[in-house]
């Protein structure tokens, strides 16, 4: 697999690409080394940033052990034993809202519903940092990841690390996973509906998905936020709810046509 290595000069971090290298090092453009010091900083001095990383990671750790066989993790595997985290943290989380006092609940509610009221300013920071370092490193192993659409034995061939890039893209996904959940809450169908359409529109080429997506599923939770504050207005309902009305609709919609074009016989 290609390493992605640094040249630094007096004022900016030049990305290269260092062909046969063991693993892939992530420097960004445009001054890159500032977001992983304020990532390192934030991890050193806030709390809260420590435990979206260490949770999320602990997670993708109990998923990833679960689901190998023979030192090699299988889809089936991932999704099984991805349900089986699910299961155990949300019975933890029902035990956590089973003892907490009325003022809790009715913030673990609106967590649990999605909202973006904003949080303070350094957990800010620390979710812009994660997910600029987040995004950027997936951006970069997009060629990989293209490669391994074609199966893991032919991305193999092709010269691609397949279990050291599978492993890496997990742990990229679930910190930028574990961020949005940490700061927003439980906003479903976000990243179901978003890819999925921008895929219709640009084609599956992962280096015009990963950043289209992302910006298309900011632009989406934007107006969705817009239609939560202003629909029933004084009132504001958590944008989680727009969103699953929304994403609701269009899974029947995609289920009929899949069933129409012969897609699920």
């Amino acid at each position: 697999m290609q390493q992605v290595g640094v040249a630094h000069q007096p004022d900016q971090d030049v990305v290269q690409v260092v062909g046969d290298a063991p693993a892939p090092v992530f420097m960004f453009p445009g001054g890159g080394a500032q977001y992983a010091g304020m990532a390192r900083d934030l991890y050193d001095t806030e709390p809260a940033f420590r435990d979206w990383m260490d949770r999320g990671l602990a997670a993708l750790a109990l998923v990833y052990g679960l689901a190998q066989q023979n030192g090699v993790p299988s889809v089936y595997g991932l999704l099984l034993s991805g349900a089986i985290i699910n299961a155990l943290c949300s019975s933890l989380l029902m035990l956590i809202i089973s003892t907490i006092n009325v003022e809790g609940l009715h913030s673990i509610t609106w967590w649990m519903l999605g909202n973006l009221q904003g949080p303070s300013k350094p957990l800010l920071k620390a979710g812009w940092a994660i997910n600029a370092l987040g995004m950027i490193g997936l951006w970069l192993m997009a060629r990989e990841f293209n490669a391994l659409t074609l199966g893991r034995d032919m991305a193999h061939h092709l010269g691609v690390r397949t279990g050291r890039v599978v492993l890496l893209g997990m742990a990229l996904s679930a910190l930028l996973a574990a961020v949005g959940v940490a700061m927003a809450g439980l906003i479903g169908f976000v990243g179901l509906i978003v890819p999925h359409q921008v895929r219709n529109w640009v084609g599956p080429d992962l280096r015009r998905l990963i950043p289209l997506s992302a910006l298309a599923g900011g632009m989406f939770l934007v107006i969705c936020d817009t239609l939560a504050r202003v629909v029933f207005a004084p009132v504001e309902i958590p944008v989680g709810v727009i969103t699953a009305l929304l994403g609701g609709p269009f899974f029947l919609v995609l289920l009929r046509r899949r069933r129409k074009s012969g897609w699920l016989e």
